[in-house]
């Protein structure tokens, strides 16, 4: 007598359709290295193309606005080219010298501007070195 409480199951005791699947998952969006370098020289160039306004003020009659650098993170690569992160093509050793450039143009960007006073610091300083925590006082 089968279980009455038991969930319903329709594949059999035994089977093995999982290893007919040939290819698991979502493919990547990204194939080849240079595709995924290709899409973040679009986003460094966005960001740059496009500083945020900060202040809009008028001066002899005219409207006039100040823009701030808009600094760059890995999280706001992704967003722009529809991914989640960049920890899994770091593990291909293919990608991994690509994403260590992106992360390293990221950090150039923002250590420059932040030297220069163009964005702040501390803001910086905390996405450049997440894993330094703030000492409490």
């Amino acid at each position: 007598m089968s279980n009455t409480n038991a969930p319903f199951n329709p594949f059999e005791k035994g089977n093995q359709f999982y290893k007919m699947v040939t290819d698991p998952g979502r493919p990547k969006k990204f194939v080849t290295p240079t595709e995924l370098w290709a899409a973040a020289v679009s986003y460094f160039e966005y960001v740059v193309a496009n500083p945020i306004p900060y202040q809009v003020y008028t001066r002899y009659g005219k409207l006039r606005t100040k823009y701030k650098v808009q600094a760059m993170s890995v999280r706001g690569l992704c967003l722009y080219i529809d991914m989640c992160n960049l920890k899994y093509y770091k593990t291909l050793p293919e990608f991994d010298a690509v994403v260590d450039r992106i992360e390293s143009v990221i950090y150039v960007h923002n250590f420059n501007n932040a030297a220069a006073s163009l964005l702040k610091c501390r803001i910086i300083a905390s996405t450049l070195f997440p894993e330094r925590k703030r000492r409490s006082r």
